[in-house]
């Protein structure tokens, strides 16, 4: 398992897809109005995504702003 420190201190880390703990930290991208995260790779199954995980609210006011999203 290749988790780090930093990652332990916010929350566990788990493969959104598979739910695995094998997951490598594979970059960093800057997020509007949500400062920088961590871009993880899941050695299971190949998923890659954002850490932290952006919160519901942030994902609905993104899709809503698109035109995206209706409730």
């Amino acid at each position: 398992m290749k988790i780090d420190n930093k990652m332990k201190e916010k929350d566990p880390c788990f493969c959104i897809a598979c739910n695995s703990k094998i997951v490598n930290i594979i970059g960093r991208t800057k997020v509007v109005g949500n400062g920088e995260t961590d871009l993880l790779l899941c050695e299971e199954c190949n998923s890659v995504y954002r850490w932290p995980r952006p919160s519901k609210e942030l994902i609905e006011a993104f899709y809503r702003k698109a035109g995206r999203f209706n409730k």
